[in-house]
């Protein structure tokens, strides 16, 4: 079987943020804890580390037509907004979890 391609592969982890995105919304309240926390943004950032590295090798080294090189520009923007978001959300809840430890 043929290995996906990096274009693929690129749309794979789009998908993937936007379903931790989906899911930190579902997340019961149970397994809440620093630990929990620290290791979904740490999940996020090897995410988005892989989209910005595979975005450069599709863009630049993969023939694509103009029509699907702003294609994916607009999923990698749309992509970059959801995980600055849940970037900055995850953050708030590791601080937030530690002042709430403390007091």
């Amino acid at each position: 079987m043929a290995e996906p391609s990096n274009r693929t592969l690129q749309r794979n982890n789009f998908a993937s943020i936007a379903k931790l995105s989906c899911n930190f919304g579902k997340d019961n309240q149970d397994r809440h804890s620093l630990r929990y926390f620290q290791a979904r943004l740490e999940r996020l950032k090897q995410l988005w580390t892989s989209c910005t590295e595979l975005y450069s090798v599709v863009l630049y080294e993969t023939k694509l037509s103009s029509d699907q090189q702003e294609e994916s520009t607009k999923e990698c923007g749309l992509t970059e907004d959801v995980y600055m978001v849940l970037q900055t959300d995850r953050n708030q809840q590791i601080r937030g979890y530690g002042r709430r430890r403390e007091g």
